[in-house]
């Protein structure tokens, strides 16, 4: 874990992992991760199955099917993901990290009443803090509601102000916005290096589908160099 997140040693951490899972190969908590660690490339269809793997070794453990959800988000495979999540809810209806994961997917499937209410819940239950705020302004950026979005995004910021740790939070608005709009892009390449100093985990999801628009950016090039990764 230390080699795929902090050092960005991509072939050692793979060594590691999978001579963990030769020692163990029972043991969800290393498939959980491995899976996160094959999204860097990304391999979707291998980590989407080590994930699958991680969650029968561990039925009820809500951290490991919150990220089953999120690799399938990652590939853009939001029907299953949602499908995924709202069971899973069922072990723990106010789940925070659940609705978080839901609300993404609905917004990514385009059904933005259904995220709002999702996260709406997220807030009722946990507070309004800095991950699902930025969470709602994502989904209006998805919505084309650009105003609502940077609201929300400025009391993110203002939120994140004391609290480190938030900056790949708040660059995955941006990478919304720009889609849409690219002047917002040098916005997003600013809060991306934060997050990198910060060596945020968030990191792993610049090769998910949300990413993909930036691809062929010369920046996101370079920045992918950082981690080895090919274009």
């Amino acid at each position: 874990m230390v080699k795929a997140f902090n050092d960005y040693d991509l072939p050692g951490a793979g060594e590691e992992f999978r001579r963990a899972l030769v020692l163990n190969p029972n043991s969800a908590m290393t498939h959980d991760w491995y899976s996160y660690y094959l999204l860097w490339f990304p391999q979707s269809d291998e980590a989407i199955a080590v994930q699958r793997r991680a969650v029968q070794l561990d039925p009820l453990a809500v951290i490991i099917n919150t990220d089953l959800g999120w690799v399938l988000e990652h590939a853009g495979r939001w029907d299953e993901a949602i499908e995924h999540v709202r069971k899973t809810l069922e072990l723990d209806p106010g789940n925070a990290l659940l609705l978080g994961a839901l609300g993404l997917n609905y917004a990514h499937k385009g059904m933005y009443s259904e995220a709002l209410k999702a996260l709406q819940k997220r807030i009722d239950t946990s507070g309004r803090d800095v991950e699902v705020l930025t969470f709602i302004a994502r989904t209006y950026a998805l919505s084309g509601d650009t105003d609502k979005a940077l609201q929300l995004l400025e009391e993110a910021k203002d939120k994140a102000r004391n609290q480190p740790g938030q900056a790949w939070a708040i660059t995955s608005v941006y990478c919304v916005l720009a889609i849409r709009d690219r002047r917002y892009s040098d916005d997003m390449y600013s809060w991306l290096d934060k997050a990198f100093e910060e060596r945020s985990m968030g990191l792993v999801f610049i090769s998910s589908v949300e990413w993909k628009p930036f691809r062929s950016d010369s920046r996101m090039i370079a920045f992918r160099k950082r981690f080895g990764l090919a274009p």
